[in-house]
């Protein structure tokens, strides 16, 4: 795993891809966990926010300007051990996995 330094205090952590130790041949998965405000202003403008961490074209995402953004569920946060309702999790995070032009986001604890 790599972890990329970013101009915000958003951490994100290439997991998948070239620099990747095992996984080079395998397509750049990046990580990062976002509180509610700043998901809230990445879905404002999804390229532009991936954009400020430090991720696009160069990095083998966005590559067309767009990305799909998906929430499996947000009524259902992953709380370690399984899913589990919303306001059953403390500590609540936005944890999201990003390929290409799709970005997965759900609630976590």
């Amino acid at each position: 795993m790599s972890d990329k330094a970013v101009g915000t205090q958003i951490q994100v952590t290439q997991t998948m891809g070239p620099g990747v130790p095992g996984l080079e041949h395998d397509p750049p998965l990046y990580h990062f966990d976002l509180s509610e405000e700043e998901f809230s202003q990445m879905l404002i403008d999804p390229v532009e926010f991936l954009r400020m961490l430090g991720l696009g074209p160069e990095q083998n995402v966005a590559m067309d300007g767009v990305v799909n953004v998906q929430l499996p569920n947000p009524t259902q946060a992953w709380s370690g051990n399984g899913w589990q309702p919303v306001d059953r999790v403390r500590k609540k995070r936005w944890c999201c996995e990003l390929v290409a032009q799709t970005l997965l986001c759900h609630w976590h604890n």
